[in-house]
């Protein structure tokens, strides 16, 4: 049975059935070629494997792999941040401005979305913090109003989305992940299965995450891999001093 489902013998399956047709239909005297032929194929489907998401463990793991000692270090773990709880790809994370966040209100403003909406995100609170923190003692002084930038020359220009797949997949490798997790969008896929594990609809998350076939691919049949959702705090996030 387990072979049926997985697709094994449904080729065989289809033509033992035909040929049972067939058989009959011959013995009965009748002309059995075209009416084989318009016998219908049972579906045989490709197997789909549930996408991969990190599990709590290795989400801890993973944020516990940048250098917050370092500038670079508190950039990139900005980045994770808002790529696991804002849902980013990488894109939009290159295009983010420090006129994109306000503080006051707790929310992120996207502008360069895959859907060519302007959308607006909460700001969770872990996600501000980190933000505060490369702002206030990593980023270094700039004319520039990317909120991502280069540390290394050319200073000041936006940091490109190959760049921020390489500091995430060194990110990867620093906490010996990297043979299981690779570039951006597992974070994404992470942050869909975490909403779902809090009862949040496929709807609401497509909506959210603005790309409502990628989500429904992602969610489904995926055991999600974390207990609880961070959600925005309006009011508590602050400008950086």
């Amino acid at each position: 049975m387990s072979t049926l489902k997985n697709g094994g013998h449904l080729p065989r399956l289809n033509r033992f059935a035909q040929d049972g047709v067939e058989t009959t239909l011959t013995l009965l005297g009748n002309n059995t070629r075209l009416l084989s032929a318009s016998l219908p194929a049972i579906a045989n489907w490709p197997r789909r494997h549930p996408p991969k998401v990190l599990t709590d463990s290795q989400i801890e793991h993973f944020l516990h792999a940048f250098d917050l000692t370092d500038p670079v270090g508190l950039r990139d773990h900005a980045i994770a941040r808002c790529l696991l709880d804002l849902g980013l790809r990488g894109d939009e994370a290159t295009h983010l401005t420090l006129d994109a966040v306000d503080w006051r209100n707790g929310i992120v403003t996207l502008h360069r979305t895959k859907s060519q909406r302007v959308q607006h995100l909460p700001l969770p609170v872990q996600t501000g913090e980190a933000l505060a923190r490369y702002l206030r003692d990593g980023r270094p002084p700039t004319d520039s109003r990317a909120l991502f930038i280069r540390h290394r020359a050319p200073f000041g220009v936006p940091l490109g989305v190959a760049a921020i797949r390489n500091a995430m997949n060194r990110a990867f490798a620093r906490c010996a992940l990297a043979d299981r997790f690779c570039n951006t969008h597992v974070l994404q896929r992470s942050m869909a299965t975490r909403l779902q594990k809090t009862g949040v609809s496929i709807k609401e998350i497509a909506d959210l995450l603005r790309h409502p076939i990628s989500v429904h691919a992602w969610v489904r049949g995926t055991t999600c891999c974390c207990s609880s959702c961070t959600t925005a705090v309006p009011g508590l996030m602050r400008p950086p001093a």
